[in-house]
């Protein structure tokens, strides 16, 4: 090949080459409407939020995350929500000190185009929880009993807060603040407890009953007198009011009221009385479901015994004791004895001594 026909292929390479390049660049600036940076050079932006949890209880950490695709591969994030929720970062961390439903909104930007996503989770309060699961029961025992025969009611808690407060009401004026309450009843028929319990602000009540019974084996009337004793007084005596009660039940209750303001609730009862006059008692006896009222009376003078049946009616008041009174006036009777006697013996010397001057004088 001579060196003619060399320059024609080598022309010929060079001017088909740069054809080629030429149509290339055509076509391509032709294909695409990218002619720079726009937003027509990317595919569009799409992307989500979510959290780690759907539900959580209060003081739990909650994980938010945006997931993203399309744009350009450079993103920014502004994220906003409940309870002061805000970053720019991908994923954001907050922990919730109160219940219910909290949203978290992100804002992802790529080259010029932006999406908004929202998303939300379930703060629960787990102290609400147990409370509103607060429950109790109650219970008497026994659930049978006879009249006088004492029933124990109690309550058992649960749920709540663990913090139990108690307030019992009742049949027959039941009444108490523990979780265990007891009661005697002296009528028979059923009898009803209710308690209410209160745990962190809520409450709940529960009933239970028990039945009391009359005693079978009493079919006795009952019965009673009452007497003072002694029969009577004077004033600054020791009065002892006594009943004697009969039939009913094996066991009785005493209720004592009378005059000068005398109370007692036992089988005696003792009063002592600075005033004269007719003092009188009352009691009542109560055995099961029987009552019986009895009453009785005392006379009280003025007049304090001393020894021997020697009374000291004419005494003024003095404030002086009874039992010193009555050694004041023995020592004066002994003194006066004592001065009556002298006087004797003296009367006795001196006639005496006269009879003698006159055998004297014969």
């Amino acid at each position: 090949m001579n060196s003619h026909t060399k320059l024609s292929i080598s022309v010929f390479s060079l001017v088909f080459g740069l054809f080629i390049a030429f149509t290339s660049f055509i076509s391509l600036t032709s294909a695409s409407p990218c002619s720079g940076n726009t937003d027509e050079c990317f595919p569009p932006v799409q992307g989500n939020c979510y959290a780690n949890v759907s539900r959580t209880d209060i003081g739990q950490e909650v994980t938010w995350r945006a997931t993203v695709s399309g744009g350009n591969d450079f993103y920014s994030f502004y994220w906003s929500g409940t309870d002061g929720l805000r970053s720019t970062e991908p994923g954001v961390y907050k922990t919730y000190s109160s219940a219910g439903t909290k949203t978290a909104t992100v804002e992802i930007t790529s080259y010029g185009n932006t999406i908004t996503r929202t998303c939300s989770v379930i703060i629960e309060d787990d102290e609400e929880e147990q409370q509103d699961n607060l429950s109790i029961l109650c219970r008497a025992n026994p659930s049978s009993v006879d009249i006088d025969e004492e029933v124990t009611w109690t309550a058992s808690a649960s749920g709540g807060s663990g913090s139990y407060s108690y307030s019992w009401s009742g049949t027959d004026n039941l009444r108490g603040s523990s979780r265990i309450v007891n009661k005697s009843y002296d009528t028979d028929g059923t009898k009803r407890g209710t308690v209410r319990v209160t745990s962190g602000g809520r409450s709940q009540t529960a009933t239970c009953t028990t039945r009391v019974n009359e005693d079978e084996n009493n079919n006795n009337d009952l019965e009673a007198y009452c007497r003072a004793n002694p029969s009577s007084g004077r004033v600054g005596d020791r009065i002892t009011w006594t009943v004697y009660p009969s039939g009913g039940s094996s066991s009785y209750r005493y209720d004592w009221e009378g005059d000068d303001n005398l109370r007692g609730t036992s089988k005696s009862v003792s009063k002592t009385y600075q005033s004269t006059g007719r003092k009188n008692a009352e009691v009542e006896v109560r055995s099961g479901s029987d009552r019986v009222t009895v009453r009785c009376n005392v006379n009280i003078s003025g007049d304090t015994v001393v020894k021997d049946g020697i009374y000291l009616s004419s005494v003024p008041a003095t404030g002086i004791s009874p039992s010193m009174k009555t050694g004041l006036f023995a020592t004066g009777v002994v003194l006066w004895s004592a001065f009556l006697g002298y006087l004797y013996v003296s009367r006795r010397n001196e006639k005496k001594r006269e009879q003698e001057i006159l055998n004297s004088l014969k």
